[in-house]
């Protein structure tokens, strides 16, 4: 596993995002699914929504 935050830290606040959603992801890996099922689905709905108001102006 990458860890990109240096060893010598002071505080948890200065640890990078980027390692907090890789430990986040190693320990709970089903939030992360649920997360972009989700996302998916609402891109999917506005998608449909946005084809269905430019085939009536058509």
């Amino acid at each position: 596993m990458f860890i990109f935050t240096p060893q010598d830290v002071q505080y948890c606040s200065d640890i990078y995002p980027v390692d907090v959603v890789l430990i986040a992801l190693k320990t709970n890996p089903f939030t992360y699914i649920w997360l972009l099922s989700g996302l998916y689905l609402v891109g999917f709905i506005v998608y449909v929504i946005v084809r269905k108001i430019k085939g009536k102006r058509s």
